[in-house]
């Protein structure tokens, strides 16, 4: 998959934990979406990237003190206290990211992945850097 450049001056580099002590490691820019952050997720695992998602950045999944970025779907509630925003409109840099954060990737709603996410670093960079994999560790699991 192509991914496009998003023109911020900052790269995040990001470790994931997939099953099996197996993990992938992408870069991205700091002006990409946290749509566009899936879809790189989504490249690493080589998943077909066909179902709604969010990013949990505090609390468990499903608890009352969950606080999580959701897709743009008519189903959403934007009332509910735990939304925190569209992963569509969200930029990276909005969430204010700080290496040795962690927050979930939550893939799937029925058959529910959990990915913990970990920022390793975040460095200067040149306009337009392409989002990248970096790396890929173990033997990535089959989505079907």
């Amino acid at each position: 998959m192509q991914l496009k450049s998003c023109e911020r001056m900052n790269v995040v580099v990001i470790k994931m934990k997939v099953y099996y002590g197996a993990w992938v490691s992408v870069a991205i820019d700091d002006g990409c979406t946290l749509r566009q952050l899936s879809d790189l997720l989504q490249d690493a695992l080589r998943w077909d990237n066909d179902h709604l998602f969010e990013f949990i950045m505090e609390g468990k999944p499903y608890a009352s003190s969950c606080r999580s970025y959701q897709c743009n779907d008519e189903d959403c509630d934007t009332e509910d206290p735990s939304f925190l925003g569209f992963v569509e409109k969200t930029k990276i840099s909005q969430l204010k990211l700080r290496p040795k954060q962690k927050f979930t990737y939550h893939f799937d709603f029925g058959d529910e992945h959990f990915f913990e996410v970990e920022v390793l670093d975040i460095r200067s960079i040149a306009k337009g850097t392409q989002p990248t994999v970096l790396e890929r560790h173990g033997k990535m699991p089959r989505q079907y």
